[in-house]
């Protein structure tokens, strides 16, 4: 019998190992979701309280981000960057930055991260798409 006969095993082996290792590979990510749209800091569902949410409608062109949203009676420019899955953004009130926020967008429906809002840092927070 020819050698490598003796070695078809070893192969079969092989070319099932390599087959295993193949299918245990992670898939690629689906590209990363647009922005554009409404955003609320308040969850679905949420019961209302006389500050309410801050809402915001976000446009997207290219990488940078803009809007306008409010807040009780406060009304916002919002401008910013999203470079995917990255997301910044600033709030303007009446010529005072009023929030600067760097996060991830989450699933599409979600932006989470830590917020900069009137000089206190460190503050979580999630908006979340309506």
């Amino acid at each position: 019998m020819p050698t490598y006969w003796k070695s078809l095993p070893q192969r079969m082996f092989l070319l099932a190992l390599f087959a295993l290792i193949a299918g245990c590979t992670t898939a690629p990510t689906a590209p990363p979701v647009s922005v554009e749209g409404a955003w609320s800091s308040w969850p679905a569902g949420t019961v209302a309280n006389p500050a309410g949410p801050l809402d915001f409608v976000l446009t997207e062109s290219n990488d940078s981000v803009s809007g306008t949203g409010t807040w009780a009676t406060q009304t916002y420019q919002v401008s910013g960057r999203y470079v995917k899955p990255g997301i910044s953004l600033i709030f303007v009130s009446q010529g005072d930055t009023i929030q600067r926020f760097e996060g991830k967008v989450l699933g599409g429906e979600m932006i989470g991260a830590d917020v900069t809002a009137q000089g206190v840092a460190g503050q979580a927070i999630n908006y979340y798409r309506r």
